[in-house]
């Protein structure tokens, strides 16, 4: 939509990280059948199967530093991202109008922007390793309900991928399966290695989302913090006026400093989806570090 490089790359990493979970999910699936069988062995070989695959998905992210500028994607890619909803801000007060649609033939429709969210990747990731996400009362601080943003998201995924995730609802057994193991016969070796290689596909999960909090911060808050350079049009951020990939190794624990300071700098702001984005991945992530069997670490 823009002829520009940043576009393409962002496109080329969102659909790497698409195409590695594939034998994830192969392996992920094995692993079902052989809970069904009580098959520790078997359940243990293919979740680090898994986790090769996890770990490869949580280091692609911070490669979209290396050819999208987070000005180009802010101010010249993004509004294309946006989708006919929620989006008074951009002018749209009142959808889109189809012409030739519906009994008037100039319906209206309202539909999401584009968001990775609508990927069925990580919704069948949490149901595999039995992340569940709810929605939280901010007045009470409390969760209830699931999230029902993350399922009306499944309205924009393909039938196939909804019933999929459908299925998996129903059959996915291996996080209660650790947990029975730990109970009856903790000190057994295959259960330990069955905990650490569980928690160690969980903890790619949340490092991943502790990823996708950095490249947010970064692509989005600080931009709309900045506002836009002068022309704009044609910026490109000097390659020496960029920060480095990444702060820190990939896979270190995020600061603390810096998620308040992210926090702070996104009050208030949507992502395409519609969703307010830091409480939104931050309550992702911190869900995901609570499937954990060994105590998970707090922020």
């Amino acid at each position: 939509m823009t002829g520009t490089k940043d576009e393409d790359w962002f496109d080329i990493v969102s659909t790497a990280v698409e195409i590695t979970a594939g034998p994830a999910f192969k392996a992920l699936i094995e692993s079902i059948h052989s809970v069904r069988e009580d098959n520790i062995r078997a359940v243990i070989e293919n979740l680090h199967l898994a986790h090769t695959q996890l770990d490869k998905i949580r280091k692609l992210l911070p490669r979209m530093f290396e050819n999208c500028d987070p000005a180009v994607f802010y101010w010249k890619i993004r509004k294309y991202l946006a989708g006919s909803e929620g989006t008074a801000g951009l002018g749209l007060f009142n959808g889109l109008e189809y012409r030739g649609v519906g009994v008037n033939n100039n319906e209206r429709r309202y539909y999401m922007g584009a968001t990775a969210g609508q990927s069925s990747t990580f919704p069948a990731l949490d149901y595999f390793f039995g992340v569940t996400h709810h929605e939280l009362d901010t007045s009470t601080n409390t969760k209830s309900a699931p999230n029902a943003l993350l399922l009306k998201m499944r309205g924009f995924m393909p039938a196939p991928h909804r019933a999929f995730l459908n299925h998996l609802a129903q059959t996915a057994n291996l996080r209660p399966y650790v947990l029975s193991k730990t109970a009856s016969d903790p000190e057994s070796q295959d259960v330990q290695e069955l905990i650490k290689i569980f928690d160690a596909c969980v903890h790619c999960i949340k490092l991943f989302r502790d990823n996708h909090i950095q490249i947010v911060t970064r692509y989005i808050l600080t931009q709309a913090k900045r506002g836009p350079p002068e022309g704009w049009e044609d910026y490109r951020v000097k390659v020496e006026d960029q920060p480095p990939a990444a702060d820190k190794a990939v896979g270190e624990e995020t600061p603390k400093a810096k998620e308040e300071e992210a926090e702070d700098e996104g009050a208030g702001m949507k992502g395409t989806g519609g969703s307010e984005l830091m409480p939104f991945l931050k309550g992702n992530r911190d869900e995901t570090n609570a499937a954990k069997i060994i105590a998970p670490i707090k922020y």
